[in-house]
């Protein structure tokens, strides 16, 4: 039994380690065509630079989870989300939240202000975390107001003279408003850098909750 058990413990610990220090890719997707559609939006979480994951999915068929093979998505399986059954146990939930008893606004400031210091340490290390592969923006968008669309259309055509991984080619529409178009999205996500800076985080809190639990009053 060992002889294959060990190869195996030892390909879960490899495929693991893989996993916690080859970039994850965030993948996000938005898309409209014309009215009266509304915006299909996918999301996409991957091990391996994108090789395999799991995604979110929004359009006509409602909210589901599909599997992410070599950064798209497959048709089967997937499990739908948001049935009748979940919004009633929300609404349940959402009315108990409502009849407890509310948190003190003292309490409340104090520990926001417990939190601030190491939330923007937090802040600071996220470009050591993510970074951006590739921003694209294709489509038309107008505003009821044709100056703001002109506006509007002349900022974008700033931000698309810059070369680089920010692509925009969208055209400006004076006669309906709306956006319509495609999205795209995808930057790399280090997980073992974020779960050592979530650590920290723990930490930092938890330390400073202590600390003003325990001071005593000179």
């Amino acid at each position: 039994m060992l002889d294959w058990l060990l190869p195996a413990l030892g390909a879960l610990g490899v495929l693991g380690l893989g996993a916690l220090c080859a970039p994850m890719t965030f993948a996000l997707r938005c898309r409209r065509e014309g009215l009266p559609d509304f915006w299909e939006w996918g999301a996409r979480l991957s091990f391996f630079w994108g090789g395999l994951g799991l995604g979110l999915r929004w359009g006509p068929k409602g909210l589901r989870i599909a599997p992410v093979l070599l950064g798209q998505f497959l048709p089967y399986p997937y499990l739908p989300l948001r049935t009748q059954a979940k919004r009633r146990r929300r609404a349940r939930r959402r009315a108990k939240r409502e009849a407890a008893p509310k948190v003190s606004e003292w309490n409340l400031r104090a520990f926001v202000r417990l939190l601030i210091k190491p939330s923007l340490r937090l802040l600071a290390s996220l470009p050591r975390i993510i970074r951006l592969k590739k921003l694209r923006a294709q489509g038309r968008l107008g505003f009821a107001d044709p100056a703001q669309t002109g506006r509007v259309y002349g900022y974008l055509q700033a931000v698309a003279a810059c070369k680089g991984k920010v692509q925009i080619n969208v055209s400006p529409d004076f006669v309906r408003a709306g956006a319509f178009g495609r999205l795209d999205l995808v930057a790399h996500l280090h997980l073992g850098l974020l779960i050592l800076l979530l650590g920290r985080f723990g930490w930092q809190v938890a330390y400073r909750l202590l600390a003003a639990r325990f001071r005593t009053p000179n």
